[in-house]
């Protein structure tokens, strides 16, 4: 059962000849079997520590700890396989290859996986799919379905590599009303099968299915607000 631990994390970016102070000193944890929101205004560093969690980015200073190991300190190729096999992202934007087919979009993050041989793929995607009800998407392009239907193509490809932990930026942000409430449930079930779900968000309505809510304000982590 994974767990996270982000310590004393610092994040500068230079802007011209400013210093940015993205992340100031953030202390958190992050459990499997919960689902955890992180609110807060646009530039308020939200995506920063997400990015720096998914091991996306690297910290100026401070650490992250994956079950008391200090992936901070890992390389670049140890860094891909541990997001390979323990992280699954999910973006606003769905970042679908559009040239390819559902099934081809899912299937693409486990060809580096050598746990799965190539029956097993096309077990793991036909599962996914009835799992997300889209097993009749399979063969459609991304401009063939709808904002919803491509956001949980974008999840299938997520849960693809089985990992532990689910990052999720923005999940509903291009989505409607309903599509917006099929989605948090998505991902409440994930965390409620054990996952641990860390979800970066400006709807309020994630409130609801957050197990834990923090708040970023100008690079600092609030304590949990709920």
């Amino acid at each position: 059962m994974v767990k996270i631990r982000v310590e004393n994390a610092w994040k500068e970016y230079k802007k011209k000849s400013e210093i940015v102070q993205a992340l100031k000193n953030v202390n958190v944890e992050f459990e499997a079997g919960k689902i955890y929101a992180i609110i807060g205004r646009s530039g308020s560093g939200k995506s920063t520590l997400l990015y720096n969690i998914g091991l996306m980015d690297t910290l100026t200073k401070g650490s992250i700890y994956f079950n008391e190991k200090n992936v901070s300190q890992l390389n670049d190729k140890e860094k891909s396989r541990l997001r390979m096999k323990e992280i699954g992202f999910i973006f606003q934007g769905f970042n679908l290859n559009k040239n390819l087919k559902v099934n081809e979009n899912i299937l693409l993050p486990m060809f580096i996986n050598e746990k799965y041989t190539k029956e097993k793929r096309k077990e793991k995607v036909r599962a996914l799919l009835e799992m997300l009800d889209i097993g009749d998407k399979a063969n459609r392009f991304p401009r063939e379905l709808s904002g919803g239907e491509e956001q949980r193509v974008a999840i299938a490809r997520a849960l693809a590599n089985e990992p532990e932990v689910i990052l999720a930026d923005e999940p509903t942000g291009n989505l409607d009303e309903e599509n917006e409430k099929i989605i948090f449930e998505i991902l409440k079930k994930l965390s409620l099968g054990g996952k641990c779900v860390i979800v970066v968000s400006h709807n309020p309505e994630i409130k609801e299915y957050a197990d834990k809510i923090f708040e970023m304000n100008n690079g600092e982590l609030s304590k949990n607000l709920y």
